[in-house]
């Protein structure tokens, strides 16, 4: 019964997905850093693109003037 009330015993007995068990958080947080690379990725190409382009159209803009 002590273990059944007991937080820390409850949680470590969950062990399936998306559970508050110490190896599902872990589990957890390494996808979700995983993803945030992506994203960080993501979005970095993003910046070029943009800055990339903003080049080009200031470069049009000048020969048009």
């Amino acid at each position: 019964l002590r273990d059944a009330l007991d937080p820390a015993a409850c949680a470590a007995a969950r062990r399936q997905a998306g559970s508050s068990s110490a190896a599902a958080i872990h589990a957890m947080l390494d996808e979700l850093h995983a993803t945030l690379k992506e994203h960080e990725s993501w979005s970095q190409a993003a910046r070029e693109r943009e800055s990339a382009a903003e080049t080009m159209l200031v470069a049009r803009a000048r020969e048009l003037a």
